[in-house]
């Protein structure tokens, strides 16, 4: 993939305000997505085509939670308008290659009062596989 198709799935991003994820698989078919959190990423994987494959991912906001994700789903490439430290350090250590405008050492849950729970509950992890299969379980709750 092309620094050229993170760019799309950039601009489609910043362009599209209501617009929380953006996916250009590896056939440039685009995905748009409004839910918060993961539910963007959890919807697409479970459609078991595993549209990420070799894809592009634009996210306004990435935790270690969503970095696992993409590298479970296979992108090759993540721009992040916010990211934690854990998700980079996840991102560089399989290889996809980042693109952020601000990072931060965690993400903030929804109310500002802590921790975001998904990125809390990955936090340990190293594993992509496990942490699909801790996320899968929290999201099913």
């Amino acid at each position: 993939m092309s620094r050229s198709n993170l760019e799309v799935v950039k601009k489609v991003l910043q362009e599209e305000s209501e617009l929380s994820f953006v996916l250009q698989d590896s056939e440039k078919k685009l995905y748009k997505r409004t839910e918060k959190g993961i539910a963007p990423m959890m919807v697409l994987l479970e459609t078991g085509e595993k549209p990420f494959a070799g894809g592009v991912i634009a996210d306004k906001v990435v935790g270690k939670a969503a970095a696992f994700l993409a590298v479970y789903g296979g992108a090759t490439a993540l721009y992040a308008g916010i990211i934690s430290t854990p998700a980079l350090e996840v991102l560089r250590s399989f290889g996809v290659d980042c693109e952020y405008d601000k990072e931060v050492p965690f993400i903030e849950n929804r109310t500002k009062t802590g921790g975001c729970p998904m990125e809390k509950a990955v936090w340990e992890v190293t594993s992509a596989e496990e942490a699909y299969g801790i996320l899968k379980k929290k999201v099913s709750k």
